[in-house]
């Protein structure tokens, strides 16, 4: 019986935990070959460590083809990863069937979050959160870099040709217009909210901003914006401070989008 309400409490805290606590990412093999079939992943909480990662309720886990075609792909729930141990995460069989780069994509389902349910100060905001990689398939063919997200990451230079020492240059965009969005970048190992190895910043007035690959590995990076929108939105799950079905208003919809790169 202790178990089981150790287990509950669990539960329940990760249905209302602060939305910026935990991270939603991708990750796959960024080179392959044409006809092809990988296993892609999507994962949700802290790369560096697998205490909390869980599989929250999603939206859309897709690919887009070099032609810029979504396709959807059938998705699996797993309990264990190898580097990560015993975990929940989604999977899927991504197959690429034509030369070119494509993005694998995630997306979150939104949520409304309230400081104000953990002692801060009220302020309700819907949260959206998506998450993209590419991978380049053959030689040729087109590239698609957008994963059709509200709020991209964009770059002039393949995330797939990035080496150790390199900067990266990348412009926030926001309903298609750049954005001074808020971004961070961490090397996989390292606690993107409060190591001061995370890099950090705000991009310019045109969206602009830069990080430097210190290292070889996965790295994530991360940006983020806020828009004042109230409204309401029809709950699709419960928690203790709303049930499932109930219109529950918020004040602001806060956006996230991250692109996951392996550093040669």
């Amino acid at each position: 019986m202790k178990w089981n309400i150790v287990i509950a409490m669990a539960l329940l805290s990760l249905l209302v935990a602060p939305a910026a606590a935990h991270s939603l990412w991708v990750e796959a093999e960024d080179v392959v070959e044409v006809g092809e079939v990988k296993d892609v992943y999507s994962l949700f909480g802290h790369p560096g460590s697998s205490a909390g990662m869980y599989v929250p309720l999603m939206d859309a886990f897709y690919l887009v083809s070099p032609a810029g075609e979504r396709l959807d792909l059938a998705t699996e729930e797993g309990t264990w990863l190898p580097g990560f141990g015993r975990i929940g995460y989604l999977s899927s069989k991504a197959a690429f069937r034509w030369p070119g780069d494509y993005v694998l994509a995630s997306v979150r389902a939104p949520g409304v979050y309230d400081s104000g349910w953990h002692g801060g100060e009220s302020s309700p905001m819907l949260v959206k959160d998506y998450a993209k990689a590419v991978i380049s398939a053959g030689e040729g063919g087109e590239k698609a870099w957008d994963g059709g997200f509200p709020l991209e990451v964009q770059f002039e230079a393949a995330p797939y040709e990035a080496k150790a020492g390199d900067g990266f240059s990348a412009v926030a965009v926001f309903n298609g217009e750049p954005v001074a969005a808020n971004y961070t970048a961490w090397y996989w190992t390292v606690d993107a909210h409060s190591s001061p190895e995370a890099q950090r910043g705000t991009a310019g007035d045109d969206g602009s901003f830069s990080v430097l690959f210190e290292k070889a590995g996965p790295w994530v990076i991360e940006v983020e914006t806020t828009t004042d929108e109230a409204g309401e939105w029809n709950a699709t799950y419960s928690n203790p401070y709303y049930q499932e079905g109930e219109l529950v208003s918020y004040e602001k919809v806060w956006h996230r989008s991250s692109l996951t790169l392996w550093v040669r």
